[in-house]
């Protein structure tokens, strides 16, 4: 019996070695980088699904622990996303990219850079740390030190989404919108690259600097903000329309109304159902309309008008 007993405790004992052994090449297995079953060098990866080709990806190197349709791209130098035929994204260069055609992804990180077309229109220049993209439902998010140059306008931000479906970006509260000598900050900024009209909303401040000219200098930097500030951006100069809690300052002086219309190219602002207060000489105007010439520096009412002035009191 004491025998018996003795053996049964060494079949456990090397039941449980076994186990111990199987677990540690388990775990050193799960650990350790997956094994790589397929790798190419200087080609072409292309991802379809359901014959729909969503991605073509020219490469330095490629590897893949499972297949093809889950592989990892490296160095990538001209890289290109689908819709349905459609052109999205070209030029896509990057470090390294994760492609999944079977889940219609691809993600690009270390790093990339590459050009969003939009139809006949002068394309759009994207940079950023990461790129997440989704073929079914047509959105990429970038993330990261991002930078998109449109023409005359610079988009810097942390994080932004494109809709390729509506050609639309949208943008956070750390945007900085920069065009020539101007400046836009706003809690959300959407950009409609099909008809180049950009909409801030939520605290949207704008600063436009002084201006050096051939005849003189613009001595101070005039700073505008609202609730929502639009800007058709489609030609050369600016034109946008301002409303909801619209101030307008420039050194001494302000304007506060309802709503307002900007022109970039004659600088000038037609703010309406405005009060117009200059500190020089303690002056309140209110008006239908007060015209701002930024160029100027000079604020004028028009359509009826109330004026006051204040006198300081004797002591």
């Amino acid at each position: 019996m004491k025998k018996r007993c003795f053996t049964l405790a060494g079949l456990l004992i090397l039941l449980g070695a076994a186990w111990l052994l199987h677990s540690a090449g388990r775990l050193e297995t799960e650990n350790s980088a997956p094994e790589k079953q397929i790798e190419l060098a200087e080609t072409t990866v292309r991802g379809y699904k359901d014959g729909r080709l969503l991605w073509s990806l020219q490469s330095r190197y490629i590897w893949s622990a499972l297949n093809i349709d889950h592989a990892v791209v490296e160095n990538i130098y001209n890289g290109k996303l689908y819709d349905n035929g459609r052109l999205l994204l070209d030029e896509l260069s990057a470090r390294k990219v994760q492609a999944n055609a079977p889940q219609e992804r691809l993600q690009a990180d270390k790093g990339f850079r590459a050009v969003l077309r939009r139809g006949g229109q002068q394309p759009v220049n994207i940079w950023g740390e990461q790129l997440n993209y989704s073929a079914a439902s047509k959105k990429s998010t970038l993330q990261k030190k991002i930078l998109v140059v449109d023409r005359g306008t610079r988009i810097n931000a942390s994080k932004a989404e494109i809709d390729h479906a509506t050609q639309q970006l949208f943008f956070g509260r750390d945007t900085i919108l920069a065009r020539p000598d101007t400046t836009l900050t706003a809690e959300e900024l959407t950009v409609d690259l099909q008809r180049d009209i950009f909409t801030a909303r939520g605290k949207a401040h704008l600063t436009r600097e002084a201006e050096q000219t051939t005849n003189e200098l613009r001595r101070v930097k005039t700073l505008i903000s609202a609730d929502t500030l639009q800007a058709d951006v489609s030609s050369d100069f600016a034109q946008m329309t301002l409303s909801g809690n619209v101030l307008i300052q420039q050194a001494g002086k302000q304007a506060a109304g309802r709503s307002a219309l900007y022109n970039e190219k004659e600088n000038l602002i037609h703010l309406y159902d405005g009060e117009y207060t200059q500190e020089e000489n303690n002056a309140v105007v209110k008006a239908q309309k007060i015209i701002v010439d930024i160029a100027a520096e000079k604020f004028t009412a028009a359509g009826a008008a109330e004026a006051a002035i204040l006198l300081p009191r004797k002591e």
